[in-house]
């Protein structure tokens, strides 16, 4: 009996040993995995959008010099702006705006032409320079008189610096005041602004100007005193008697305008 037991051991000593038990994978370390493992996909991704699309844009270029041997013609090139002739030296400017400082300007206001007589039809122009602190109180008489002359004068004006015109685009003074600077009566200034009056005009080569005016006020204007001088022979200027008694411009304070307007009609002829 015994003996059957120690037999009964020993064929249970003589079993194999059980088999541990699998680990468990750490579910951190899993997460971690899966976390990379997206991004992964993700970057891939990323790119492969990137490359189509830089592709797709790189596409027309690449292919442009088979597309036009295809037949597909590019359209031509403009053609060269003509060539400058003498219409750039003889025309005024456009605009009296500019950049210059008042050397730049008088610098090129003294070119002038050294050969007598002109290689083409001049039509010469009286310029009018009008020397203000702001606005014009006889622009409406201006009007008139310049109505129906187109091409026949110029119109520049000397104004405070702040001051803004507010004139219509029909208007002859509309964008005719030229950089100008403070200037102060009696002061050198006043001298400035003339000769940065007169440099402006002298831009245009057709214009040409005149005596300077005096100043006349309501109390002035009468039917004689305007026929005086469209119709006068001797005049008294600058206390000297004188034969040019038509000047192309005088000088007329504010109060002169209703009576200017009245006589234009039938004295001026025109408005």
């Amino acid at each position: 009996m015994q003996s059957r037991v120690a037999s009964m051991d020993d064929v249970k000593d003589a079993r194999p040993a059980a088999l541990p038990q699998g680990r468990v994978f750490p579910t951190g370390m899993l997460k971690v995995f899966l976390g990379f493992l997206l991004l992964g996909v993700c970057l891939s991704a990323a790119g492969m959008y990137m490359a189509r699309h830089t592709l797709a844009a790189a596409a027309p270029a690449l292919f442009r010099p088979c597309l036009g041997a295809w037949g597909a013609a590019e359209a031509p090139p403009p053609p060269p702006p003509p060539p400058e002739g003498l219409e750039r030296w003889t025309r005024g400017p456009d605009r009296v705006e500019h950049a210059m400082a008042d050397g730049e300007l008088l610098w090129r206001a003294s070119f002038v032409p050294r050969v007598p007589g002109y290689p083409y039809r001049r039509v010469p122009k009286v310029a009018f320079m009008f020397l203000t602190r702001g606005p014009l109180p006889l622009a409406p008489l201006w009007e008139r008189f310049f109505r129906g002359h187109d091409g026949l004068y110029s119109v520049y004006v000397h104004a405070l610096p702040s001051y803004r015109a507010n004139f219509t685009t029909d208007s002859v003074f509309y964008r005719r005041q030229i950089p100008s600077k403070v200037a102060e009566w009696g002061e050198m200034t006043m001298c400035d602004a003339e000769r940065r009056l007169l440099a402006n005009a002298l831009l245009d080569i057709s214009n040409e100007g005149g005596a300077h005016p005096a100043t006349f006020g309501r109390g002035d204007i009468t039917e004689e005193f305007l026929r005086r001088v469209q119709e006068g022979r001797t005049c008294l200027y600058n206390g000297q008697n004188s034969t040019m008694c038509f000047l192309f411009a005088r000088k007329f304070a504010p109060s002169a305008l209703e009576p200017l307007l009245e006589l234009a009609p039938t004295v001026l002829g025109f408005g």
